[in-house]
């Protein structure tokens, strides 16, 4: 549902530059092809990159659907870029833009928070993990010495 928004709403986009009055001339519904970009998500900063765009051609940034400014592909076609994300949860980004044929393209990602290793829950896990374990072993020594001793008469 929300890589759908995303692309959606990145199709969207690009439509309304293309119909704005700077762009007066008219020109066919582009074609949209969909691509899948990389994102990781720490610390509320997502990290959002792709390529296959137009050499240096405009990029617009949209997070789950709203649209979140833009961005110049590099010389090969390719964008990377770190977003401010606010909210728990994963987010879906999507970029859209012009393909070198003059398609439009939109590449999209889903930014999913990550646990640093060693991070504090993990640790509680592992150590919780341990003690249970322990507290099982306990138990079940404790039931065998009871059922091993000898009935008082």
């Amino acid at each position: 549902m929300h890589r759908a928004r995303a692309v959606i709403a990145g199709v969207l986009v690009l439509l309304a530059i293309a119909l704005s009055p700077a762009h007066a001339e008219p020109s066919p519904v582009p074609v949209v092809q969909v691509s899948q970009g990389t994102a990781t998500l720490r610390s509320g900063i997502a990290t959002f990159s792709g390529g296959g765009f137009a050499p240096r051609s405009a990029i617009a940034l949209a997070v789950d659907g709203v649209p979140a400014g833009a961005i110049d592909a590099d010389a090969a076609g390719r964008f990377a870029i770190s977003l401010a994300i606010a909210g728990d949860g994963a987010h879906e980004l999507s970029a859209s833009g012009q393909l070198p044929n003059g398609l439009i393209q939109v590449v999209a990602a889903t930014a999913r928070p990550e646990r640093p290793a060693g991070s504090i829950s993990q640790i509680y896990l592992a150590l919780a993990d341990g003690l249970g374990a322990v507290l099982l072993f306990a138990g079940f020594l404790l039931a065998f010495r009871l059922l091993r001793r000898p009935a008082a008469a």
